[in-house]
């Protein structure tokens, strides 16, 4: 079974980071269509009642002018013809940039609202990062004291720290979200070597996919370069590979490799972990969705969200492909530097 994350052109990464532009192209192109249906049917009536009067005139014309009958319908079909022409691109242009303000007009009030919107989620993510810590750290050396708490009071206040480092996670993942969701990232892009981002950011789970007992290891890379923001990217492969890590089986493995073509660069992560459910994978980029297998993983249903946010940043797209208890793969498309 495979899931494709709504694929974007290698061209428009301006085009796919900002969905108010999108929706704002998509709404003048449907006043266009029907304004184009509109002129199409003026054009038309407008041309037969114009030949039926031409036709009326060409007897008037013959009785006067005899002889002159094959000049006088070319002439005036020609134009009619020129004259529909720049009468029907004079309406298209004016409707063009009249539908491409309306629809902006139209936008505003839900663009100002979600941006707020946007800013709110990211405020109160950095807002929270410092009560959580605060009350970390006094619970940490209450823990400490030398005194030892009643066992029911420690595991009481075991039970209030493992909660605040949920609630310091899925903050910290909302602000990340935040900054891959604002097309400002973009300002940071810069050539990047596929091979040396592919391979840094695997050996930062190293050590990981050891305590796991799971085989980690990067396969040869064709050397291609992409155009995008190293921290961001870094951080894109870093989450499906500690997925791929954390939902897999002791003695699996997880391979991590990357073809190029022309205009593409396409990076796979293949793990033999338990795998996602059809029913499940058309929902795994939803916000908060979470499948039973990783509910079970403490995750907060935000982290393929992120990817795809970052991917679609960057112009490019995701494919999964999975059975459950069988792996998953996951690859990840993004244009080749040749393609800007």
């Amino acid at each position: 079974m495979v899931k494709t994350s709504k694929p974007s052109g290698a061209w428009a990464t301006a085009w796919n980071s900002d969905a108010f532009h999108r929706a704002r192209i998509k709404l003048t192109l449907w006043y266009m269509a029907i304004i184009l249906v509109i002129v199409t049917l003026f054009s038309i009536s407008f041309y037969i009642v114009s030949t039926r009067q031409i036709q009326r005139s060409f007897h008037e014309y013959i009785r006067a002018e005899p002889g002159q009958e094959e000049n006088f319908l070319e002439d005036s079909h020609e134009r009619l013809a020129w004259l529909l022409v720049a009468i029907d691109g004079t309406i298209l242009l004016i409707a063009a940039f009249s539908s491409y303000s309306f629809a902006g007009y139209t936008l505003k009030p839900i663009k100002q609202t979600l941006e707020g919107q946007k800013r709110f989620v990211a405020d109160a993510s950095h807002e929270l990062r410092t009560p959580l810590a605060v009350m970390r750290t006094d619970i940490e050396v209450l823990l400490r004291q030398k005194t030892p708490a009643a066992p029911e009071v420690k595991n009481t206040l075991d039970s209030v720290l493992e909660e605040i480092g949920n609630l310091t996670h899925l903050s910290s993942q909302l602000l990340d979200l935040s900054k891959a969701e604002d097309i400002t990232f973009r300002q940071n892009f810069l050539p990047l070597d596929l091979q040396q981002l592919i391979v840094g950011t695997a050996a930062k789970f190293q050590n990981y996919s050891h305590s796991r007992q799971v085989e980690l290891s990067v396969e040869e890379i064709a050397p291609v370069k992409i155009l995008g923001n190293s921290h961001f990217l870094e951080h894109a492969l870093g989450n499906v590979i500690e997925n791929a890590i954390k939902y897999n089986k002791p003695g699996g493995r997880v391979r991590i490799g990357a073809n190029a073509g022309k205009n593409r660069a396409e990076i796979s992560i293949t793990d033999t972990g338990i795998g996602i459910a059809e029913s499940d994978l058309p929902l795994i980029f939803e916000r908060f969705y979470q499948t039973d297998q990783s509910k079970h993983g403490q995750g907060t249903g935000l982290g393929l969200s992120i990817v795809k946010a970052i991917i679609d940043g960057h112009g490019g797209f995701i494919t999964v492909r999975s059975r459950l208890s069988s792996g998953t793969t996951i690859a990840i498309n993004l244009p080749a530097l040749n393609n800007f």
